[in-house]
């Protein structure tokens, strides 16, 4: 029984570092910018392959994601030089970790407004 637990407990890590890997690059890469896309088309670009239905955890996250992105200047158009010892998903982390400590009730409502906002304003740019 250890051994296959072990087994199965390598496997979930391992996936799960593929999937931070993929989310990543589907963020960053110049296939697709995601700082044009809308909160629901990115969330489903990022989590469609792991649950069909956007709920509204999936929204937050992506809402997190973006507004992260977006301050980091990682989307395309507003790409800046990010070191390269920049780790992704700790600094995610601790963003996430500042924005779910807001006692504010209406936060989600206005993270939400204030990155539908943005992507008005980077569809704008060159």
């Amino acid at each position: 029984m250890p051994v296959i637990m072990r087994s199965v407990n390598k496997y979930a890590a391992r996936k799960f570092v593929d999937f931070r890997s993929q989310t990543k690059v589907k963020l960053l890469s110049g296939k697709k910018d995601a700082g044009n896309l809308s909160v629901q088309d990115l969330g489903k670009e990022l989590f469609q392959r792991f649950s069909p239905v956007l709920n509204y955890q999936i929204e937050q996250t992506t809402v997190v994601l973006r507004a992260f992105c977006h301050e980091r200047k990682l989307f395309k158009k507003r790409r800046s030089e990010v070191s390269t010892s920049m780790d992704f998903w700790s600094e995610f982390k601790t963003f996430r970790r500042m924005v779910e400590e807001d006692q504010d009730p209406l936060k989600w409502e206005r993270l939400m407004a204030r990155e539908e906002k943005r992507i008005e304003r980077y569809q704008k740019l060159l």
